[in-house]
Protein backbone atom coordinates (compact mmCIF):
# COMPACT_ATOMS: atom_id res chain seq x y z
CA UNK A 1 0.00 0.00 0.00
CA UNK A 2 1.38 3.39 -0.68
CA UNK A 3 2.20 5.88 1.56
CA UNK A 4 -0.81 8.00 3.24
CA UNK A 5 -0.93 11.16 1.40
CA UNK A 6 -2.34 14.21 3.50
CA UNK A 7 -4.03 17.13 1.75
CA UNK A 8 -3.03 19.93 3.72
CA UNK A 9 -5.42 22.81 2.30
CA UNK A 10 -2.54 24.13 0.82
CA UNK A 11 -2.94 26.16 -2.61
CA UNK A 12 -3.22 24.45 -6.08
CA UNK A 13 0.26 24.97 -7.02
CA UNK A 14 1.97 23.66 -3.62
CA UNK A 15 2.64 20.38 -3.57
CA UNK A 16 1.74 17.71 -1.26
CA UNK A 17 3.65 16.56 1.45
CA UNK A 18 4.11 12.62 0.64
CA UNK A 19 3.84 11.26 4.47
CA UNK A 20 5.24 8.14 5.89
CA UNK A 21 7.53 5.30 5.67
CA UNK A 22 7.98 2.56 2.95
CA UNK A 23 10.09 0.49 5.00
CA UNK A 24 11.73 0.42 8.65
CA UNK A 25 15.68 -0.50 8.70
CA UNK A 26 16.18 -2.05 12.10
CA UNK A 27 19.59 -1.92 13.18
CA UNK A 28 20.76 -4.17 15.87
CA UNK A 29 23.41 -3.35 18.24
CA UNK A 30 24.81 -6.53 20.62
CA UNK A 31 27.75 -6.76 23.10
CA UNK A 32 29.49 -9.27 22.72
CA UNK A 33 31.30 -9.60 25.23
CA UNK A 34 32.12 -12.09 27.87
CA UNK A 35 29.05 -11.31 30.09
CA UNK A 36 26.26 -11.20 27.65
CA UNK A 37 25.37 -14.84 27.54
CA UNK A 38 22.09 -14.26 29.63
CA UNK A 39 21.28 -10.73 27.88
CA UNK A 40 21.63 -12.35 23.95
CA UNK A 41 19.44 -14.83 25.28
CA UNK A 42 16.73 -12.77 26.33
CA UNK A 43 16.90 -10.50 23.90
CA UNK A 44 16.58 -13.39 21.10
CA UNK A 45 13.78 -14.95 22.83
CA UNK A 46 11.85 -11.55 22.64
CA UNK A 47 12.75 -10.98 19.03
CA UNK A 48 9.66 -12.72 17.35
CA UNK A 49 7.25 -10.95 19.18
CA UNK A 50 8.52 -7.87 18.58
CA UNK A 51 8.99 -8.18 14.84
CA UNK A 52 5.31 -9.27 14.73
CA UNK A 53 3.69 -6.57 16.75
CA UNK A 54 5.35 -4.43 14.64
CA UNK A 55 4.59 -5.81 11.25
CA UNK A 56 0.82 -6.31 13.19
CA UNK A 57 0.71 -2.91 13.50
CA UNK A 58 2.19 -1.04 10.36
CA UNK A 59 0.50 -2.90 7.86
CA UNK A 60 0.77 -0.81 5.25
CA UNK A 61 4.95 -0.22 5.22
CA UNK A 62 6.58 -1.91 2.37
CA UNK A 63 9.63 -3.71 3.60
CA UNK A 64 11.90 -3.89 6.53
CA UNK A 65 15.73 -4.27 6.49
CA UNK A 66 17.19 -6.44 9.40
CA UNK A 67 20.91 -6.27 10.74
CA UNK A 68 23.27 -6.77 13.41
CA UNK A 69 26.33 -5.59 14.30
CA UNK A 70 28.93 -6.06 17.72
CA UNK A 71 30.36 -4.18 20.05
CA UNK A 72 33.97 -4.40 18.48
CA UNK A 73 35.49 -6.25 15.58
CA UNK A 74 33.72 -9.40 14.85
CA UNK A 75 36.86 -11.68 13.31
CA UNK A 76 34.21 -14.39 12.65
CA UNK A 77 32.84 -12.41 9.11
CA UNK A 78 33.78 -12.74 5.90
CA UNK A 79 37.55 -11.33 5.32
CA UNK A 80 37.00 -7.74 4.22
CA UNK A 81 34.11 -7.05 7.03
CA UNK A 82 35.42 -7.77 10.29
CA UNK A 83 36.06 -4.43 11.04
CA UNK A 84 33.65 -2.18 13.82
CA UNK A 85 29.94 -1.81 12.70
CA UNK A 86 30.06 -4.12 9.69
CA UNK A 87 27.03 -6.42 9.28
CA UNK A 88 27.37 -9.93 10.72
CA UNK A 89 26.62 -12.56 8.57
CA UNK A 90 28.38 -15.06 9.87
CA UNK A 91 28.52 -16.08 13.55
CA UNK A 92 30.19 -18.02 16.49
CA UNK A 93 27.37 -20.51 16.93
CA UNK A 94 27.12 -19.69 20.72
CA UNK A 95 24.14 -21.45 21.09
CA UNK A 96 24.98 -23.85 18.58
CA UNK A 97 26.97 -26.62 18.24
CA UNK A 98 28.90 -25.23 15.23
CA UNK A 99 30.03 -21.72 13.75
CA UNK A 100 26.89 -20.54 11.51
CA UNK A 101 27.16 -18.64 7.64
CA UNK A 102 23.87 -17.15 7.83
CA UNK A 103 24.39 -15.75 4.29
CA UNK A 104 22.64 -15.90 1.56
CA UNK A 105 19.72 -13.56 2.03
CA UNK A 106 16.62 -13.39 0.13
CA UNK A 107 17.89 -9.92 -1.20
CA UNK A 108 21.64 -10.58 -2.28
CA UNK A 109 22.60 -8.32 0.43
CA UNK A 110 24.42 -8.47 4.04
CA UNK A 111 20.81 -8.10 5.85
CA UNK A 112 18.44 -9.80 6.33
CA UNK A 113 14.94 -8.41 4.88
CA UNK A 114 11.01 -9.15 5.69
CA UNK A 115 11.10 -11.91 2.20
CA UNK A 116 13.28 -14.15 4.72
CA UNK A 117 12.54 -16.82 7.10
CA UNK A 118 13.04 -14.53 10.07
CA UNK A 119 12.37 -17.84 11.98
CA UNK A 120 15.96 -18.88 10.61
CA UNK A 121 17.89 -15.97 9.73
CA UNK A 122 17.43 -13.60 12.70
CA UNK A 123 18.27 -15.92 14.94
CA UNK A 124 21.50 -16.50 13.35
CA UNK A 125 22.74 -13.27 12.65
CA UNK A 126 21.96 -12.36 16.50
CA UNK A 127 24.42 -15.18 17.57
CA UNK A 128 27.16 -13.09 18.03
CA UNK A 129 28.61 -14.78 21.23
CA UNK A 130 30.48 -13.94 23.94
CA UNK A 131 33.91 -13.91 22.75
CA UNK A 132 34.79 -10.57 21.88
CA UNK A 133 37.01 -7.88 23.32
CA UNK A 134 36.09 -6.39 27.18
CA UNK A 135 36.29 -3.12 25.45
CA UNK A 136 32.74 -2.38 24.39
CA UNK A 137 32.11 0.15 22.18
CA UNK A 138 28.49 -0.52 20.78
CA UNK A 139 28.05 3.13 20.66
CA UNK A 140 31.22 3.48 18.60
CA UNK A 141 30.32 0.41 16.42
CA UNK A 142 26.41 2.24 15.60
CA UNK A 143 28.39 5.06 14.33
CA UNK A 144 30.90 3.14 12.20
CA UNK A 145 27.65 1.10 10.74
CA UNK A 146 25.95 4.64 10.13
CA UNK A 147 29.14 5.36 7.67
CA UNK A 148 28.69 6.65 4.57
CA UNK A 149 31.83 4.64 3.47
CA UNK A 150 30.29 1.48 4.84
CA UNK A 151 26.99 1.95 2.33
CA UNK A 152 29.27 2.36 -0.91
CA UNK A 153 29.14 -0.10 -3.70
CA UNK A 154 30.40 -3.09 -2.60
CA UNK A 155 30.85 -2.02 0.80
CA UNK A 156 29.77 -4.30 4.03
CA UNK A 157 27.21 -2.46 4.36
CA UNK A 158 25.80 -1.59 0.85
CA UNK A 159 21.86 -1.22 0.70
CA UNK A 160 21.09 -1.27 4.40
CA UNK A 161 20.27 2.19 4.86
CA UNK A 162 17.38 3.66 2.57
CA UNK A 163 16.24 7.39 2.53
CA UNK A 164 12.36 6.50 2.24
CA UNK A 165 12.94 4.09 5.76
CA UNK A 166 12.68 5.07 9.24
CA UNK A 167 15.96 3.91 11.20
CA UNK A 168 15.15 2.02 14.40
CA UNK A 169 18.09 1.11 16.76
CA UNK A 170 18.40 -1.36 19.01
CA UNK A 171 21.33 -1.52 21.61
CA UNK A 172 21.85 -4.17 23.66
CA UNK A 173 24.94 -4.26 26.58
CA UNK A 174 25.85 -4.57 30.05
CA UNK A 175 28.62 -2.32 29.29
CA UNK A 176 30.06 -0.71 33.22
CA UNK A 177 32.06 2.40 33.31
CA UNK A 178 35.33 0.19 34.97
CA UNK A 179 37.76 2.48 34.95
CA UNK A 180 40.20 0.21 33.22
CA UNK A 181 38.61 -0.22 30.39
CA UNK A 182 38.73 3.45 27.94
CA UNK A 183 35.31 2.08 25.77
CA UNK A 184 32.50 3.63 25.37
CA UNK A 185 31.18 3.48 29.02
CA UNK A 186 33.91 5.04 30.62
CA UNK A 187 33.80 8.26 32.01
CA UNK A 188 36.72 10.08 30.04
CA UNK A 189 35.20 8.95 26.93
CA UNK A 190 34.09 12.07 24.66
CA UNK A 191 30.41 11.58 23.36
CA UNK A 192 29.77 14.74 22.52
CA UNK A 193 29.41 14.16 18.99
CA UNK A 194 27.66 11.09 19.01
CA UNK A 195 24.22 12.05 18.84
CA UNK A 196 24.99 14.60 16.20
CA UNK A 197 26.92 11.68 14.17
CA UNK A 198 24.13 9.59 14.69
CA UNK A 199 21.25 11.85 13.03
CA UNK A 200 23.61 12.28 9.78
CA UNK A 201 22.82 9.36 8.92
CA UNK A 202 18.94 10.35 8.49
CA UNK A 203 19.90 13.78 7.35
CA UNK A 204 19.15 15.54 10.76
CA UNK A 205 16.12 14.77 11.32
CA UNK A 206 15.31 13.53 14.51
CA UNK A 207 11.70 12.25 13.99
CA UNK A 208 13.20 9.49 11.15
CA UNK A 209 14.57 7.32 13.65
CA UNK A 210 14.21 5.37 17.34
CA UNK A 211 16.78 4.77 19.23
CA UNK A 212 15.61 1.71 22.37
CA UNK A 213 18.43 1.09 24.84
CA UNK A 214 18.36 -1.90 27.12
CA UNK A 215 21.37 -0.71 29.19
CA UNK A 216 22.99 -0.81 32.97
CA UNK A 217 20.44 1.62 34.21
CA UNK A 218 18.16 1.35 37.17
CA UNK A 219 18.35 -2.14 37.78
CA UNK A 220 21.78 -2.92 37.44
CA UNK A 221 22.06 -6.20 39.13
CA UNK A 222 23.36 -8.29 36.32
CA UNK A 223 26.68 -6.63 35.92
CA UNK A 224 28.21 -5.75 39.07
CA UNK A 225 25.76 -3.10 40.38
CA UNK A 226 27.38 -0.09 38.05
CA UNK A 227 25.10 2.24 35.73
CA UNK A 228 26.17 3.59 32.56
CA UNK A 229 25.93 7.12 32.05
CA UNK A 230 27.38 7.23 28.48
CA UNK A 231 25.17 5.10 27.18
CA UNK A 232 22.04 6.20 29.06
CA UNK A 233 22.42 10.14 28.28
CA UNK A 234 23.05 9.04 24.76
CA UNK A 235 19.19 7.58 24.43
CA UNK A 236 18.36 10.13 26.47
CA UNK A 237 19.39 12.61 24.16
CA UNK A 238 16.80 11.31 21.60
CA UNK A 239 13.99 12.66 23.98
CA UNK A 240 10.95 10.93 23.11
CA UNK A 241 12.14 9.07 20.22
CA UNK A 242 14.42 7.51 22.76
CA UNK A 243 13.40 4.50 24.55
CA UNK A 244 15.84 3.18 27.84
CA UNK A 245 15.45 -0.13 29.89
CA UNK A 246 17.54 -2.23 31.97
CA UNK A 247 19.53 -4.68 30.67
CA UNK A 248 19.07 -6.74 33.44
CA UNK A 249 15.19 -7.25 32.98
CA UNK A 250 14.16 -10.68 32.96
CA UNK A 251 12.17 -10.47 29.72
CA UNK A 252 12.48 -7.99 27.13
CA UNK A 253 9.11 -8.27 25.46
CA UNK A 254 7.14 -5.75 27.61
CA UNK A 255 9.65 -3.10 27.02
CA UNK A 256 9.63 -3.74 22.99
CA UNK A 257 5.98 -3.82 23.11
CA UNK A 258 5.91 -0.48 24.34
CA UNK A 259 7.80 0.94 21.70
CA UNK A 260 5.35 0.12 18.88
CA UNK A 261 3.17 2.90 19.27
CA UNK A 262 6.20 5.15 19.07
CA UNK A 263 7.80 3.36 16.03
CA UNK A 264 4.34 3.55 14.50
CA UNK A 265 4.02 6.93 15.02
CA UNK A 266 7.37 7.55 13.59
CA UNK A 267 6.90 5.85 10.88
CA UNK A 268 3.08 7.39 10.05
CA UNK A 269 4.60 11.16 10.55
CA UNK A 270 7.86 10.37 8.36
CA UNK A 271 8.68 12.47 5.21
CA UNK A 272 11.07 11.13 3.08
CA UNK A 273 14.17 13.66 1.96
CA UNK A 274 14.01 15.43 -1.70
Amino acid sequence: MPPVVFDLGAAPDTPFLDMGCRGIDFLFVVDNSGSMTAQQQKFLNSFDGFITAVEDSLGNVDSFNLGVITSDNFGNNAPGCTSIGSLVTRTTGAFESSNADCEPFSDGHRFATDQDDLTVKFPCIAQVGTSGSPIEQPVTALIAALDPAKAESGACNENFLRDDAILVVVIVSDDPPADFDLDDAHPNTDTSMWHELVLEAKQNDEKALVVIGFLPYDDVSCNGGLASPNLIGFVQSFEEQGVIASVCLPDYSPVFAETIATIAETCENFVAPG
